[in-house]
């Protein structure tokens, strides 16, 4: 922070702790790091894909990583491609979400080529879709406390509590994207849209019917908090009309609205690809390479950072952290490498 305040950059903080700079320009910072890595000596030199990274051993200079590197494109030039030598080389060129941005996986195949191996990318912080939606018309609406299990073939794969929002072809929010890499499709997921415990809520529904034996069912849900909107829906998916009051009311009926409240059932469609996830699950095997330096186990020089290794971690700004320290590690194992 003090590194950036020297440099003109203004931040606030907002209420749930996180820290952006006050003119919301991500470029300035950037341009203010690149800026400080070329008065350092680097030299940049971007627009340029590496195809291709091996190991010579060079008479005079010992072994060295040689890199083949996409030519920037030059109409004068017919030179397709470059060729550079390194005694160290960092691939920290992130997963493969968000393509547009370059970040297209092509760390995993270097790393491969190298002899790494790699756990299968998939995407992660994603959206679910869910088959045959039939809450769309409640797109827009969250939930906090939410209750999200997943089942696959009968079994139970996970079980978490957070924040929900219906979207118009499935869910997503916190509570689903950090779920998402966990999931496939084919899973039935079941949905606890009160905050209340399924357990709580079905004694407190008994509670007020017991109470309130002539209010509509409806009205009792209300008051357990779930939206008007989706109350009703939930009603009428139970088989309860809009003026049906407690007294009424048959157990199988209302034991049918309580599992639509706290365990509402769906499959999984998709998860929602690389074009949207915010990030990816996968990449470099973590036993392969020294978390202290980040430097590769298998490949003296090789270090790695970022999401081209194996981890995700929750929304939040938490793969934002691990890229930072990662990298932070490695440039600080770069320096002390002979």
């Amino acid at each position: 922070m003090a590194w950036f305040g020297a440099k003109g950059h203004e931040f606030e903080t907002e209420e749930n702790g996180k820290v952006f700079p006050v003119n919301r320009n991500a470029q300035a910072l950037l341009d203010s790091l690149a800026g400080a890595a070329v008065e350092n000596g680097a030299a940049l030199r971007s627009s340029r894909r590496v195809l291709s990274i091996g190991r010579e051993v060079f008479p005079g200079e010992g072994t060295l990583f040689t890199l083949a590197v996409e030519r920037a494109a030059a109409p004068e030039s017919t030179v397709s491609m470059e060729t550079y030598r390194a005694r160290r080389v960092l691939i920290a060129t992130g997963g493969a979400s968000y393509p547009g941005t370059g970040s297209t996986g092509d760390g995993y195949s270097l790393a491969a080529s190298l002899g790494h191996a790699i756990q299968d990318p998939k995407p992660a912080l994603a959206p679910i879709y869910i088959e045959d939606f039939h809450l769309a018309s409640h797109a827009g609406l969250s939930f906090k406390n939410a209750g999200f299990a997943v089942r696959r073939g009968g079994a139970l794969v996970l079980s978490r509590t957070g924040d929900l929002l219906i979207t118009h072809q499935g869910l997503s929010g916190p509570l689903i994207l950090d779920a998402s890499a966990a999931t496939e499709a084919g899973d039935t997921v079941e949905i606890r849209f009160s905050s209340l415990g399924a357990g709580q809520f079905k004694t407190s529904f008994e509670t007020l019917a017991a109470a309130n034996p002539r209010k509509a069912v409806r009205t009792l849900v209300l008051e357990l908090g779930l939206p008007k909107a989706l109350a009703e829906s939930l009603c009428a998916m139970a088989g309860f009309g809009p003026e049906d009051r407690a007294a009424d009311a048959p157990r199988a009926k209302r034991e049918r609205l309580c599992v639509l409240a706290c365990a509402h059932p769906m499959r999984i469609q998709r998860v929602g690809g690389f074009e949207l996830a915010m990030a990816t699950a996968g990449g470099v095997a973590l036993p392969e390479v020294n978390p202290s330096t980040m430097e590769s186990r298998l490949v003296p020089g090789l270090y790695f950072a970022g999401e081209t290794l194996d981890f995700v971690g929750d929304t939040g700004g938490y793969n934002l952290q691990a890229a930072f320290s990662t990298a932070f590690a490695a440039a600080k194992g770069l320096c002390l490498r002979p």
